[in-house]
């Protein structure tokens, strides 16, 4: 069969393979990557597949619970397109011939023989193929970072001014009486970054601040920050990334690493909730681009569960919510005076549901 007979039937190919992975499979889609009695990573599956329409076939494989692939050294630009777009949708690949040579694209360079035995492993080398997949820079992000709290002011710049592949602005609502003692000039030099300042009396509620920070943003992009919580450096990037590839009217993640400060413990929870499209994101993460939260009507004016009111006004207008993986993001979870929290759980609720759990404040386990 000549070259080019062989790229037309590539596509048919991958049908084919869909087609039988959906018989295997059979019954109502599950959450992707788990399927009952199968475990996420327990199957990896042999494919040589290429063609057009690579990225909608690349999540349909991910959709069918397919979350690890072997792959060959590819033979022509088709398939080196279908690795990397199974990459991007965040598929664990495995080598059957040790490394394969990167000259097609840099993704072929992290992809090794051996799959890692621990399933918080294979999902850390799932994201740096991601990362590997998807070009560089990200673009502009305005940071909104709304906020009572002083003292939790300068941690939580620090932590935006070290975010990396993006460039970044911040806006800052400044909410109620505690912001009185410190100036403008004061606070603008905790940070080298752009940063706009809004001071908003207590009257007013979390979603009208978050309105008025949201109208002094400059980018295109905004993503929303608690001053309590740890990000990790690419938090930003990969949330950049997946508005892009999902389509989706916001994106964020699932609170899956959380740090239960009356316990004193790190528990990693909803492990296989992370790369498809939901319901419900961690507040602190939520990420979509300005004019379509201007064609949401903005935030909803309400001093509670803002972020829940304002995933109901997408749900509600047609929109759609993605959720991208977990890493690095740590939900805080404070104890005593310092619990201020509009999500009322107890530890117990948070531990019932750990699927990992370490003792202490273990950022290193939340990070990629």
């Amino acid at each position: 069969m000549s070259i080019a007979a062989s790229i037309r039937a590539l596509p048919e190919r991958l049908n084919q393979w869909l087609l039988t992975l959906r018989r295997q499979w059979s019954g109502p889609p599950s959450p992707i990557g788990s399927r009952p009695g199968l475990g996420l990573w327990d199957a990896p599956l042999r494919l040589f597949v290429g063609g057009r329409g690579v990225s909608a076939r690349a999540r349909r494989v991910a959709a069918q619970g397919c979350r690890s692939v072997v792959v060959s050294a590819p033979v022509n630009d088709l398939e080196v397109e279908v690795i990397v777009e199974l990459a991007a949708a965040g598929v664990c690949l495995v080598a059957d011939c040790g490394h394969l040579d990167p000259v097609g694209h840099p993704v072929l360079d992290e992809i090794d023989r051996e799959l890692p035995s621990q399933s918080i492993e294979r999902a850390r080398r799932s994201v740096c193929l991601r990362r590997r997949a998807r070009p560089n820079p990200k673009g502009r992000i305005t940071v909104v970072l709304a906020t009572k709290r002083p003292t939790r002011l300068k941690t939580a710049l620090a932590l935006i001014d070290a975010q990396q592949d993006v460039e970044v602005d911040v806006v800052l609502g400044l909410h109620g009486a505690g912001w009185e003692t410190q100036s403008d000039v004061e606070i603008a030099a905790m940070t080298d970054l752009p940063m706009t300042l809004v001071r908003i009396p207590d009257s007013q509620s979390l979603g009208a601040v978050l309105n008025a920070a949201c109208r002094e943003a400059t980018a295109p992009i905004i993503s929303k920050w608690d001053d309590d919580d740890w990000y990790g450096p690419m938090h930003l990037a990969d949330l950049a990334d997946a508005l892009a590839y999902s389509n989706a009217t916001i994106v964020g993640k699932a609170a899956e690493f959380v740090y239960l400060e009356a316990s004193d413990l790190t528990i990693r929870r909803n492990v296989r909730g992370g790369e498809r499209f939901a319901q419900r994101l961690a507040g602190g993460t939520m990420t979509m681009r300005l004019d379509e939260l201007e064609r949401l009507g903005w935030w909803p004016d309400v001093r509670r569960h803002v972020d829940a009111c304002l995933l109901d006004q997408v749900a509600a207008s047609g929109g759609s919510v993605y959720r991208t993986h977990g890493f690095g993001y740590v939900l805080m979870r404070r104890s005593g005076k310092h619990a201020d929290h509009t999500w009322s759980a107890t530890d117990e609720y948070f531990v019932s549901a750990a699927a990992d759990r370490w003792p202490g404040l273990r950022i290193d386990e939340a990070t990629v």
